[in-house]
């Protein structure tokens, strides 16, 4: 686009001559700022100069500066100001000094001005316009359409006209830069300038200039930006003329890429016009120009990037000259150049590594540059095309490079490592060598936790890594000084370490943060041991008297929560052949205000000799007959200590995890049958509004063949209780039968219950040759028997009455099999199911902007956007849409959603590529659409 053009030589002169002097006997000469100290107040008294008989240029120049200077800082007059200070420099065009009048011009446009205010000063302005000094000429006009607006636009329009085609050069471009910036509001009217511009960007006589060539093109381009076929035309037109300007040449590049991409993207790839335009880019190869150069090569590789791993015959045919290109570039003596072209080659080398692989010995002779921008550029690129046996020689050549750059761009280094790790599984070892050795070296907190998170991500995609990147956070949590690093290593220590072979391994490591470390730290140690307790029996007698230090600890909450984990171990069994703890550090998931209700009914019913269940009352959620306490959920933040809080929404329950649905689930009998957990709906749908008298959500579990509907009911009647609370279902899909409904046996005064419905269905495994799933809307009410109950009592009436409840149908749909996710590198999972895929091409005619299709095939297909792709710009008329997901949370699936807008048929044109390890579930995504 237009960059920021000055066109005014130096004005800003100073005022009194810079001192400098020498505060003591060895220290350096220091520049002072005169205006450091400026004061509104004074300079606007100052301002009054501008109302004298007389004119002093040299005084009215210096306060002006001034102004300008507050402005720049920040300083804001209010209209009162603004207002005189404006009507005092249009008295200024008195004068006839050629500097004090060009800072006239730069101070009308940069102090804010009313619309009658402009009135004032437009006479003079449009006198200068026509004047015979071409710096007032061009001036004049620059600061008018800054200032003026639509309806005064029409007055200056014709002088508008002229100037863009004047002989001077300097008139010509103020006009069209104008131009540029009256599009953004009065693109109407500038649109009325195209036979001008036309004229000046073809340069038909030989006479226009290069830089009102280039302005001339970006205007052209603003005027017909909307409209592909003209500026197919256009951009065929000026490739085949003479183009003397780098920078207008730079700029037709750039628009013919565009151009080139929406005619491979529409499928028009054996066109004439297509040809021509390529040719011209590879031409553009060739010129004497580095800029056009560099511009030709960076959107040859866009096109390839934007192709994916698809096979384009236009990109691949045209890519290794460009490749060559930057090649070249990558030994220019000009570091921007060098950055440049290793930027343009990582970004490459994302989707094509093979086609950046040549260039792998430049790139590494670049390691050693001495612009870490450059150095730590070049790393991340050989990162991403190293290959596996290279990766040894690579660590190497990266370690000294690391101590030698800042923070920031270590991070970067880290980031393309764990790509590369996750790339080359077979090589983590000598990795997570290098990144133990990186964690060890001294460095802000952003660069530690990098690392952290990248063996953490190597830990969870390669299970062979677990042993090594936990001993290596043992290690680094003896000298870490990031306390929130060390609670989170801590929980996974405690949540990991059970499940090695040897996890005695790790208790030292553990205790010894209970001894030498802060409060927050110690608390999440303690929360480690008791784990090790818990899970591994053959170490709880030996780690008992260890956590009994935290008993006398100073820290109230780290001694409480001691003393309870503790008290647990020992309810559960103190010899190895107890088995599992497996109620310590259990989650409890419930409503504070529940929860005191529990609490004051206990104290009223006298009977305190016997001891409150807190266990029981927190975990009646477990069983469908029991009540469902409503949970906060419970985080642990990251100083390692666990909060509780109230919720006070009138929700029936909230959404948990898929462990805690899991661990609901099976202490169920009616369901244990069913299988392994899958997926679970990422939030309760609700079935009624949040003020009525039953609030009623459902959850959607998935099993192998099953689907249980999980419905949460809450009673918000103080003087009704419920009774034999189930869901009755209604509706026939031929995919479903009904395996078994499970109510819920009491559910009191704002207590949340449970009641299921579990479905059989006809087809749901992803590697069968087809599925069969529902798509239908099934009506649903809420059966009961209700009693009445005396708020002031709590007595009962003894027989009850039969009532139902109509609830919102519950919708199951095909999208609902799919779980949206997220992904790390979508690029790379992409890449990784190369081959398995299913295309489609659809025309979505009510559709006419690329911001509404993708909203609308985001919400159809109900899947996770990746990198941001679901917010286009505004005015986009191609984009790329990437969605993940996990069928039933076992099977992934990625949705590349190519659109561009049909300038023929109107609407948008869609082409859908779904990729997946199962046929039937990406040909079963793409028939949504359809």
């Amino acid at each position: 686009g237009l960059g920021r053009l000055v066109w005014f030589e130096p004005i800003w002169r100073p005022i009194a001559k810079m001192s400098s002097y020498r505060k003591e006997k060895d220290e350096d000469e220091e520049m002072t700022n005169p205006m450091k100290f400026l004061d509104k107040g004074a300079v606007l008294q100052e301002s009054r100069i501008f109302d004298a008989s007389t004119i002093d240029s040299n005084a009215c120049a210096e306060v002006i500066n001034k102004l300008l200077y507050l402005k720049s800082r920040g300083s804001v007059l209010t209209t009162t100001e603004a207002t005189k200070v404006f009507f005092g420099i249009t008295k200024l065009f008195q004068s006839k000094d050629v500097r004090l009048r060009r800072l006239v011009y730069l101070a009308l446009k940069e102090l804010p001005s009313s619309a009658d205010e402009v009135i004032i000063v437009t006479s003079s302005l449009m006198k200068d316009m026509v004047s015979n000094d071409d710096l007032y000429r061009a001036n004049a006009i620059r600061v008018l359409c800054g200032i003026t607006d639509t309806a005064m636009l029409a007055q200056i329009e014709r002088y508008l006209q002229q100037a863009i085609v004047d002989r001077e050069p300097f008139v010509a471009s103020a006009a069209l830069v104008s131009g540029c910036r009256l599009a953004k509001n009065s693109l109407e009217i500038v649109k009325r300038w195209v036979n001008e511009v036309q004229q000046v960007a073809m340069d038909k006589n030989g006479r226009a200039s290069g830089m009102v060539q280039y302005h001339a093109l970006e205007l052209l381009q603003r005027i017909k930006q909307n409209d592909r076929l003209a500026m197919t035309r256009l951009v065929t037109t000026l490739s085949k003329s003479n183009v003397k300007s780098s920078l207008a040449q730079t700029l037709l590049v750039r628009y013919t890429s565009k151009v080139v991409q929406d005619y491979i993207q529409s499928g028009s790839t054996s066109s004439s016009e297509l040809a021509a335009l390529v040719d011209f880019l590879e031409s553009s190869l060739r010129h004497k120009s580095d800029m056009v150069i560099f511009e030709a090569a960076r959107a040859i590789c866009k096109m390839r990037i934007a192709a994916g791993t698809e096979s384009n015959p236009v990109a691949t045919r045209i890519l290794p000259p460009a490749v060559t290109v930057l090649q070249m570039f990558l030994s220019s003596p000009r570091a921007t150049v060098r950055f440049a072209a290793a930027r343009s080659l990582s970004e490459l080398a994302i989707i094509a590594p093979g086609a950046v692989a040549p260039c792998n010995i430049d790139l590494a002779a670049l390691i050693s540059d001495s612009n870490r921008s450059v150095a730590t550029m070049a790393i991340t690129t050989l990162l991403k095309t190293g290959t596996e046996s290279g990766i040894d020689r690579l660590l190497n050549q990266i370690q000294n490079f690391l101590g030698d750059i800042g923070d920031e761009f270590r991070v970067v280094v880290i980031e393309a490592i764990r790509g590369l790790c996750l790339k080359y599984p077979a090589k983590h070892r000598a990795l997570l060598q290098f990144l133990a050795t990186a964690l060890r070296e001294e460095g802000s907190f952003e660069y530690k936790k990098s690392i952290v998170d990248t063996m953490m991500a190597v830990m969870e995609k390669i299970p062979q890594a677990l042993d090594i990147v936990l001993c290596i956070f043992c290690e680094f949590i003896e000298d870490c000084e990031y306390t929130n690093l060390s609670n989170r290593i801590l929980y996974v220590l405690g949540k990991e370490g059970v499940n090695t072979q040897f996890p005695s391994k790790f208790v030292r490591y553990i205790y010894n943060r209970v001894v030498l470390e802060g409060a927050p730290v110690r608390g999440a140690a303690v929360n480690a041991l008791a784990q090790f307790a818990a899970k591994v029996p053959s170490l709880r007698r030996s780690i008992l008297p260890l956590s009994e230090r935290g008993m006398f600890d100073a820290d109230d909450e780290v001694r409480e929560r001691a003393t309870m984990l503790l008290d647990q171990l020992k309810k559960s069994g103190m010899s190895e052949e107890d088995g599992e703890a497996t109620e310590v550090m259990k989650r409890y998931h419930f409503k504070a205000s529940f929860m005191e209700q529990k609490l004051l009914d206990y104290v009223k019913s006298g009977n305190t000799a016997q001891r409150f269940d807190f266990a029981s009352a927190a975990s009646a959620a477990a069983t469908a007959a029991a009540t469902m306490p409503v949970a906060v959920k419970d985080e642990k933040d990251d100083e390692g200590m666990s909060h509780g809080g109230d919720n006070s929404s009138a929700q029936a329950a909230p959404s948990l995890s898929k462990s805690q649905y899991e661990e609901m689930l099976s202490a169920v009998p009616e369901l244990a049958s069913f299988g392994p957990l899958l997926a679970s709906s990422s939030s309760p749908v609700d079935l009624t509004e949040g003020e009525a008298e039953y609030v009623v959500n459902v959850v959607k579990h998935f099993f192998a063949n099953f689907i249980v509907l999980q419905f949460n009911v809450k009673n918000t009647l103080e003087e009704m209780v419920l009774e034999d609370v189930a869901v009755r279902m209604d509706g026939t899909d031929a995919n479903l039968r009904m395996a078994a409904t499970i109510p819920a046996a009491r559910i009191g005064y704002n207590q949340p219950g449970i009641c299921f419905v579990a479905y059989r269905v006809r087809g749901m495994n992803p590697k069968g040759a087809a599925l069969h799933l529902p798509g239908s809307s099934l009506e649903c009410s809420l059966t009961f028997s209700v009693k009445e109950v005396d708020p002031a009592t709590g007595e009962e009436s003894e027989e009850g009455m039969e009532d139902e409840y109509q609830l919102e149908p519950v919708e199951l749909t095909i999208k609902d099999f799919v779980i949206p996710s997220l992904v790390a590198d979508f690029d790379v999972a992409w890449n990784s199911l190369n081959g398995a895929e299913t295309k489609e091409v659809f025309d979505l005619q009510s559709m006419q902007t690329i911001n509404a299709a993708v909203a609308a095939v985001k919400e159809h297909l109900g899947m996770q956007a990746a990198e941001g792709s679901d917010k286009p710009s505004a005015s986009a008329t191609h984009h790329t849409l990437k969605l993940y997901g996990l069928y039933v949370g076992q099977v992934a699936v990625m949705v590349k959603a190519e659109m561009v807008i049909d300038q023929r048929k109107g609407g948008v044109k869609l082409r859908l590529t779904a990729r997946s390890e199962s046929e039937p579930v990406r040909t079963l995504l793409v028939s949504l659409i359809s």
